[in-house]
């Protein structure tokens, strides 16, 4: 008998490349919490480049960080099991960004060489896991970050429960990188306290608001998505806004971003896009407080086409300049074959000239300039407007089937 387990440490040490493996307990279930740490075990397993399996039906405790750095190594499961973040462990509340990716911060952490020579990670897998967070407010955490990668998979999770902070972070991740057939859904916040310069954020998927090695992403996939439910209170909004971004493509530098086929309900904002050369079609989007689809900050050569967007706030789709120093003009934007209707979603946005579709200047310094808004249908209903189009804008309009709001047809 001595023997046998003598032989079975050897072969499960072998066979981990080299290092001491022992199976993570996992002890908790869909109605029960896991009390059991299994933080190091799994951690193990993705030190020796393999794959965690996550039991069927299981939840396993982490009290730090889980951290890829091998190639094709990472976590899957059939999406009935995953992780459990506590609070008392996942405990940040800072907004600064030497806190952002820190052990108590971040649920699962992918990431390449994070200075010379900036070697990527290649082909990190997040799929099929359930990542749940205490529900806690007053924190600010990712659920999921990738930085310097190429070919990560992040597809088919569940990310549920979190308060302030990201599900997915993309950032610096180039040649296939996808976010794909995720359920995203009731994050929330409503403390106060927070620098208001650092901008307290709930967003669902998040691209390159950090790049490394000067790097932004580009050629990455977001497509086939549920994200819903990213709220605040009353008074987080008194004192912020409403924070809160179904998507965010954070940066003009980021190219060849493909957003497809997503379902985005409840947001401030749908898509929150500031990239170049980037595909916005076929999601539907409903229920925002502000915008359904935004591009500005320079957004440029971007096609938003065949979208859904009900119950929108300002606008359904907006295209504007900004006054930020260093913003590039919004230019070349097509607009079309879009549905969109019943504007001013809450009663918020009334008297302020709402409008289904809205090209707006929004200051000098980036100006809209060659967009294009052509055969799209709107219906704002109890919103004020279908068009509103701002004088001295460089747009076309063609084509679009338009009705009349409470204030008319067009602005």
């Amino acid at each position: 008998m001595r023997l046998l387990k003598i032989a079975a440490t050897i072969f499960a040490f072998a066979a981990f490349g080299g290092y001491a493996y022992a199976d993570p307990v996992c002890d908790g279930t869909a109605t029960t919490l896991p009390t059991t740490d299994d933080t190091a075990a799994i951690q193990t397993i993705l030190d020796a480049g393999n794959i965690f399996n996550v039991p069927h039906g299981k939840l396993c405790k982490i009290t730090q960080s889980l951290v890829i750095t091998r190639n094709d190594s990472g976590l899957v499961g059939d999406g009935s099991g995953g992780l459990y973040m506590a609070a008392a462990n996942f405990n940040n509340t800072s907004l600064a960004f030497g806190d952002r990716y820190g052990t108590h911060t971040v649920g699962i952490y992918a990431h390449g060489l994070l200075a010379a020579p900036w070697t990527p990670l290649v082909h990190p897998v997040i799929k099929g896991i359930r990542i749940v967070s205490e529900v806690q407010q007053g924190r600010s955490l990712s659920a999921v970050v990738v930085q310097n990668a190429t070919q990560a998979k992040v597809i088919g999770n569940e990310i549920q429960g979190f308060p302030l902070g990201i599900g997915v972070r993309i950032q610096s991740c180039v040649l296939g990188c996808e976010v794909a057939e995720n359920y995203i859904h009731d994050f929330v916040d409503n403390t106060t306290g927070w620098a208001v310069s650092s901008v307290p954020q709930i967003t669902g998927v998040e691209v390159d608001n950090d790049i490394w090695n000067n790097v932004s992403s580009y050629q990455v996939t977001i497509r086939d998505n549920t994200i819903r439910n990213m709220l605040v209170g009353a008074a987080f909004l008194a004192a912020y806004g409403y924070q809160t971004d179904c998507i965010n493509i954070a940066r003009v530098t980021t190219y060849n971003t493909s957003i497809t086929g997503n379902h985005l309900d409840t947001c401030a904002e749908g898509v929150d896009n500031f990239s170049i050369h980037a595909i916005i079609n076929d999601n539907v989007v409903m229920n925002t407080y502000n915008f359904g689809i935004k591009n500005i900050h320079g957004a440029s050569f971007v096609s938003v086409n065949d979208n859904t967007i009900t119950n929108y706030g300002f606008a359904g789709i907006v295209v504007a300049g900004s006054s930020a120093a260093g913003d590039s003009n919004v230019d070349n934007i097509l607009v079309s074959g879009n549905n969109v209707s019943f504007g001013n979603y809450g009663g918020n946005w009334g008297g302020h000239d709402n409008a289904a579709i809205l090209v707006g200047m929004n200051g000098t310094t980036s100006i809209p300039v060659n967009i294009f808004v052509t055969g799209n249908i709107l219906r704002p209903a109890n919103g004020e407007y279908a068009l509103n189009i701002t004088s001295n804008s460089g747009v076309t309009v063609s084509g679009n089937l338009s009705f009349s709001g409470t204030k008319g047809v067009s602005k």
